[in-house]
């Protein structure tokens, strides 16, 4: 083999490692559905460590920089609609919850894909709200992860 194609293998070889040790692994999914209307969402902050919980004051930045430029999606519910929320497996392993702004949604942690349930019907609930799924940390008070939507009941 000549020189020059010695140089071509090991440039080819060497861009190959770099492509591939550049690819980053999506993070986990949640996908929520109300009626017709269906969210499929990436985790907007993840730890990919189990044993380590999310950098609050990083995930802090990220979701409001998300809220300022309005990259949080919104999904469209009826008060007294069924909604399902359906998790990655990686994250229903360790635990997940639901929140409906700070109020819990979910009656304890799931350790299942998917959950359903009835969209309340208060009338001290505001039009529009936040949904919050959160991955259950390596401890009872910390999280390795967090999806946030919007939600907008219309009422009908």
């Amino acid at each position: 083999m000549s020189r020059s194609r010695i140089v071509a293998l090991v440039l080819t070889l060497a861009s190959s490692a770099l492509l591939v040790s550049a690819c980053a692994k999506p993070f986990p999914g949640v996908s929520v559905w109300a009626g017709t209307n269906s969210i499929h969402l990436e985790a907007q902050c993840w730890s990919d460590n189990p044993a380590i919980s999310l950098n609050t004051s990083s995930c802090a930045k990220v979701l409001s920089a998300a809220q300022a430029a309005k990259e949080i999606p919104t999904l469209k519910v009826v008060p007294g609609a069924t909604m399902g929320i359906s998790v990655d497996a990686k994250v229903a392993k360790n635990g997940w919850v639901a929140k409906l702004g700070s109020n819990n949604l979910t009656p304890k942690t799931l350790h299942t894909t998917y959950w359903r349930f009835t969209w309340p019907q208060l009338s001290s609930l505001a039009t529009t709200n936040q949904l919050i799924v959160l991955a259950s940390g390596p401890t009872s008070t910390t999280y390795r992860g967090i999806w946030v939507y919007s939600t907008v009941s219309n009422g009908n």
